[in-house]
């Protein structure tokens, strides 16, 4: 048994535990089938239990969508947070990070304010079809550069993305990390919240520090699994 099946399997008997001792399941889904279905989703469609087997993954994520079965939205958090866990201590395969490149695509006036935002924009790669992780390097992207008087830069950072309906049922109300490139090779990380709006995913805004907003040349969104909210 892998060091994954192990960990899974200590989880899933500590989950018998708390419930009594009980088995469970739903009237569709096992515990593993859950676990395997995100497992596929961080590691983009690796395979862990059911390889090479007949595997209902959309229907798994259908059933997980319709949010009617809180044990198997319980089974479905509990695994992102041991696959969290994993990816973190580097044993988990991880996805390969795609570098965007970014183009400014307008300076728009705001009311209210003498700086105009700075917008760059970056085209989709791939599509989530194509995706079994729906990562958002196949959702359109723009970044805004906003000037506020809550940073130490007077500026922060907005991201908006074009998802489709796997995408924005994937990270609704995420975090999503992720690194900034300029034109002459400097670099900075930040970390931002991400919730839909208007059918599209907009993030917190981040404070703009280390990187002129005038020289963003590419970013990075750093291919890490989605944690789910609430308990």
């Amino acid at each position: 048994m892998s060091r994954i099946q192990d960990t899974t399997t200590g989880s899933l008997n500590g989950e018998a535990a708390r419930q009594g001792g009980q088995n469970l399941t739903c009237s569709r889904y096992e515990a593993l089938q859950v676990f395997e279905h995100v497992y596929r989703e961080v590691t983009r469609g690796k395979q862990l239990y059911y390889a090479n087997v007949p595997f209902d993954n959309e229907g798994i994520a259908a059933h997980l969508a319709s949010q009617e079965c809180n044990l198997c939205l319980r089974w479905s958090r509990n695994a992102r947070r041991t696959c969290q866990r994993l990816l973190l201590e580097g044993k988990l395969p991880s996805p390969e990070a795609k570098e965007r490149s970014l183009k400014r695509v307008s300076i728009a006036a705001v009311p209210g304010t003498q700086q105009p935002d700075v917008v760059y924009g970056a085209e989709p790669v791939g599509s989530s079809a194509s995706d079994p992780g729906a990562s958002l390097d196949s959702a359109g992207l723009e970044l805004t550069c906003r000037a506020t008087t809550t940073s130490s830069s007077g500026w922060e950072l907005h991201l908006s993305f074009n998802p489709d309906e796997k995408q924005t049922a994937q990270y609704d109300g995420t975090l999503v990390s992720f690194r900034l490139t300029s034109t002459s090779g400097k670099t900075a990380e930040f970390e931002a919240r991400l919730d839909v709006d208007g059918g599209r995913l907009v993030s917190s805004p981040c404070p703009l520090k280390g990187i002129d907003r005038e020289e963003i040349g590419s970013i990075l969104l750093h291919p890490q699994p989605v944690i789910a909210t609430g308990g």
